[in-house]
């Protein structure tokens, strides 16, 4: 189920399960948003690439004219001026983000149903560190790169984020259905809390796994910078080690299927 499958089983669900329902799609949409955010700091140097290729020839033109008028080198200042400039607002932009994602972050700990869910709101401490590293390596090390080895690290998070998306959003979607079990059996008080403790596990497992994804994504940037290859051989054996880490969440969770059977 997508972010948007998740949001839209929101309607048939009602209870306790209700709140956890959108508690687990703001998750969803929290836990790709570095991914993303990195992609697009790949990709703004490529635009700006572009951008700068294009503008080469009428510059050429521009060039003569200048030489004639004011000089070259007023030129060049007012150029490096405009760069500064673009770098700096790039800058803030990213550290806003950052500063925006991890107080989203915050305020969904504060959730009520995730509030009583300890090993949840131990998970995502460490992601929040996680996401405050990201915001200096990954950067230094996208702007060491030579253009052509960026629109290789973009393909790359592209691919990685996309296939990744797919295995977390399983994995959330089975936790929401834990929960919708939980609150609608006729479990007694104590056994629904060892079971909602087995779902904090499992949500807990998943977020711990989206900091190794952001954790791989920073490394990838360091590596890319030296030698493609390295991400290249790496790379192939992505979705493997995710794809295990997510069946090990399925399989802790295996207690719950006894919820239709336990009355």
């Amino acid at each position: 189920m997508s972010i948007l499958g998740i949001g839209a089983a929101i309607s048939g669900v009602t209870g306790v399960a209700k709140g956890a329902t959108f508690a687990i799609a703001k998750l969803s949409e929290l836990l790709l948003v570095p991914a993303n955010m990195v992609s697009d700091w790949v990709e703004e140097p490529l635009k700006r690439f572009e951008y700068d290729r294009n503008e080469k020839s009428k510059d050429n033109d521009v060039r003569r004219d200048i030489q004639r008028q004011v000089g070259v080198e007023t030129a060049l200042s007012d150029q490096r001026i405009k760069e500064n400039n673009i770098k700096v607002d790039l800058k803030i932009k990213r550290e806003t983000e950052i500063v925006r994602i991890i107080t989203d972050i915050e305020q969904l700990k504060k959730d009520k149903e995730f509030e009583r869910m300890k090993a949840v709101s131990d998970a995502m401490m460490d992601y929040q560190k996680e996401l405050t590293r990201i915001n200096v390596e990954a950067v230094e090390a996208i702007g060491s790169m030579r253009i052509e080895l960026q629109r290789k690290a973009y393909d790359l998070i592209h691919e990685k984020t996309k296939q990744y998306a797919e295995l977390q959003n399983q994995a959330l979607e089975q936790a929401q259905i834990q929960l919708e079990r939980i609150d609608n059996s006729n479990l007694s008080e104590s056994s629904k809390n060892i079971l909602s403790k087995s779902v904090d596990e499992n949500l807990a497992s998943i977020i711990r796994n989206a900091t190794r994804f952001i954790e791989q994504l920073n490394d990838d940037m360091q590596l890319i910078s030296k030698d493609i290859n390295l991400i290249t051989s790496s790379g192939q054996h992505f979705i493997q080690r995710h794809l295990e880490q997510f069946q090990l969440i399925s399989f802790s969770g295996e207690n719950s299927n006894l919820i239709g059977t336990d009355k």
